[in-house]
């Protein structure tokens, strides 16, 4: 196998995992906005890369199209412009960090380094000696007067510990609300004091932290536990970092037309999504272009990255769930084009949608205006109008409405469909005049499937979508409460009442939740009575209530 991939980024990231892919005989293009990591160009010098690695040191990314297996790729490169077609795109940026002096008003010097600069000096054979002789006192400071990162309370702990136990140093770690919910943290955070780190928490009031123009450092503080005030003049002191993403990932992620999350790093936050995934096939964001995360948990991200790599999903093959574009329909207004949260719409020139892109989420299908995108699989179909049947471990449990209503529920296929199955698995009660249409993902729902489900005869429709922080399409629970309001707003001039239409979002574990939701919209309509508007034998049917 010698699937061309492309690594966006030059540092340690990138370079474990370009070793991962080359691994797996997998040919890598290391792109990175700086010099490349020296031990990287190591390993392109070595007989066991061949002709499986290159690298561009110093390369900016110009532009992208196409979508996962064939991308165009160009960038320059020491004053060249390069074009090259790959296969994926891994976008591994390390992230940048900022010394938190001023947070606490000090300035580095001799007696005052931040985390990275402490740990190069006990990683420095010829420096532990002075540090050792020198110091009887280290002072560790972090999260105090601003919230910090479970990455930082480790390095800060595992840091304490060391010094404490292998140069036998008195470490004192101050901070605020200690950050340990990250995986062994609390285990760590144990395991420093039974070595003697002494552990200072403030719930209340902060020290007071002073500096001399000699460097040195003095700590005023209320001890929260003797309550006495305690002074404490270490003989070095060690700030805590801000880590933030890297300033070239916003123009990546622009390039890319990858989404960010609200911190900035190339990967919005969603349950329904792989760990390393994003809202593009065949683009990945790893490690530090991802978030802040341990080492561990990026050696993870980059085992799991390089097997989907190396043993890809058939790209393109499930034809019956890729939405279409019926030629002779489009008039080419681009909103398929604006809209795709995949990115999946190319115009070549018309637009047309890219199988190998296209997540089958109907989004385009409901927002397009001509109705020209046809997706086997969304609500205008009929094979998606047929009532949902119960699960098959599950007997479906029906019980007759106080007040005969009929309530169609689109149930969005990632959140609520299995909610429901939960529901009934669990043995809740549902009200048996209910139709449950399963929609690949609420943003599927257009407003013309509201108003025809209401003249078909319903006496209500609910919608239930996923958390709108966690939907897999991003905006598809937004577009759908917003297409939704938009009817609801005009339906009382229409003589019809708003609570014959509903939106809500649960998630996929919350059966007991979906099962208070129908049961709790069905009550809202049964004082409100039947919809006027029914359709029988191809005609309107009055009610009795339109007849006075």
């Amino acid at each position: 196998m010698n699937a061309k991939t492309l690594i966006i980024g030059g540092g340690a990231c990138s370079r474990n995992m370009a070793k991962e892919l080359m691994q797996s005989g997998i040919s890598v293009v290391v792109a990175g906005f700086k010099s490349t990591d020296a031990a990287l160009l190591s390993i392109q010098s070595s007989p066991d890369a061949g002709d499986l690695l290159e690298i561009m040191d110093e390369s900016q990314i110009r532009s992208c199209t196409g979508s996962a297996g064939q991308f165009t790729v160009e960038w320059v490169a020491a004053g060249r412009r390069i074009r090259r077609e790959v296969q994926h795109i891994i976008v591994a940026e390390d992230t940048v960090r900022h010394v938190n002096g001023s947070l606490y008003g000090l300035k580095e010097g001799p007696r005052v380094v931040s985390i990275s600069g402490f740990k190069s000096l006990m990683r420095s054979s010829s420096e532990k000696p002075f540090l050792t002789e020198s110091a009887s006192r280290v002072a560790f400071l972090t999260g105090l007067f601003h919230e910090s990162l479970p990455l930082m309370a480790e390095e800060m702990m595992q840091a304490a510990m060391d010094l404490q136990r292998d140069a036998g140093v008195q470490a004192y770690v101050f901070t605020g609300n200690l950050k340990v919910a990250g995986d062994g943290l609390e285990t760590l955070s144990r395991k420093a004091k039974e070595t003697g780190v002494i552990f200072v928490k403030f719930t209340n009031t902060p020290p007071e932290i002073t500096q001399a123009e000699d460097g040195s450092v003095t700590l005023t503080y209320p001890d929260e536990i003797i309550r006495q005030k305690c002074i404490l003049r270490p003989d070095f002191t060690v700030l805590d970092e801000t880590i933030l993403p890297s300033p070239n990932l916003s123009a990546i992620a622009a390039i890319l037309q990858l989404e960010a999350g609200p911190d900035g790093f190339t990967q919005a936050d969603t349950v329904h999504r792989r760990p390393t995934s994003t809202n593009r096939k065949g683009i990945w964001a790893v490690g530090p272009a991802r978030g802040v995360s341990s080492p561990s948990l990026m050696g993870s991200e980059i085992a799991h990255t390089a097997l989907s790599i190396a043993f890809p999903e058939e790209i393109g093959s499930d034809t019956e769930r890729k939405a279409r574009i019926e030629i002779e329909q489009c008039v080419r207004c681009l909103t398929c084009f604006r809209i795709c949260p995949y990115r999946a719409v190319e115009l070549s020139p018309r637009p047309v949608i890219s199988a190998a892109a296209c997540e089958g989420c109907g989004i385009c299908v409901a927002e397009c205006p001509r109705d020209a995108i046809v997706l086997p699989i969304s609500p205008s179909d009929g094979k998606v109008l047929k009532p949902m049947s119960a699960p098959k471990d599950s007997t479906e449990s029906l019980r007759p409405s106080a007040f005969v209503v009929d309530v169609t529920v689109f149930c969005c296929s990632r959140s609520a469909v299995p909610a429901r199955n939960m529901a009934l698995a669990m043995g809740f009660e549902l009200p048996g005049n209910l139709t449950f249409i399963e929609v690949p993902c609420a943003g599927a729902v257009s407003q013309s499937h509201l108003l025809e489900a209401l003249r078909r005869g319903a006496d209500g429709v609910l919608v239930i979508g996923c958390h709108g922080d966690n939907c897999h399409s991003s905006s598809g629970t937004l577009l759908a409460q917003g297409r939704l309001n938009s009817i609801r707003e005009r339906m009382p001039a229409l003589g019809v009442p708003m609570k014959r239409l509903a939106f809500r979002s649960l998630a996929s574990n919350m059966g007991v939740e979906f099962s208070q939701i129908v049961n709790r919209f069905i009550g809202k309509l049964e004082p409100v009575g039947q919809n006027p508007l029914k359709i029988k034998d191809g005609g309107l049917k009055e009610t009795e209530q339109r007849r006075r």
